[in-house]
């Protein structure tokens, strides 16, 4: 058998996954950069309440809405609703790689007690304070994302794995071994 030069090796066509496939590495590098930056921001919300204080009235004062707008209106209520968006999304991001049979519930079972345990945290803080009204927020944001979620599930990802034992250690077939 005669053995193929290296040059021409190099001149093949590289094998291209199929139209639409996201890359798993690509999902992975974004999970864990997307992870970064929430903790961050988590970081310095709880770091520097009254920066973020400041922000939140600064964009009520924006809305034109008044120092106590009823609820819906209120700008807190619409930064829970999109850090929790974000939590969810990046939540369903993770079970997507890991165990995408459980999307999108597994989501939602990990940031309940998230959200429960910001908000009893602000108990102890000068600085916050507990509202029904976040936890609202955070409800609203939970149901934007489970649709989302569910279209998440469908996304078809390349380079996963079907087994995770090499193909010498895999069991042989029920019907015996078919060398």
């Amino acid at each position: 058998m005669e053995r193929e030069p290296p040059i021409a090796s190099l001149r093949r066509p590289l094998p291209l996954r199929p139209w639409g496939m996201v890359p798993v590495g690509l999902l992975l590098a974004l999970w864990i950069g997307w992870g970064c930056a929430l903790g961050l921001l988590a970081g310095l919300a709880w770091l520097d309440a009254a920066r973020i204080h400041g922000l939140i009235l600064g964009l009520q004062a924006w809305y034109g809405v008044g120092a106590n707008p009823p609820l819906l209106l209120r700008s807190d209520f619409h930064l829970h609703i999109i850090t929790s968006l974000l939590v969810m999304l990046w939540l369903g991001l993770g079970t997507r790689l890991f165990t995408p049979r459980m999307l999108p519930w597994l989501p939602a079972a990990l940031f309940v007690p998230i959200a429960i345990a910001d908000e009893l945290a602000q108990l102890g803080s000068a600085a916050r304070t507990f509202e029904w009204g976040d936890q609202v927020g955070d409800l609203v944001g939970v149901a934007i994302a489970i649709p989302l979620l569910l279209l998440l599930r469908r996304l078809p990802v390349a380079g996963r794995r079907t087994t995770t034992l090499p193909p010498a250690l895999a069991r042989p077939p029920i019907g015996g071994n078919q060398n």
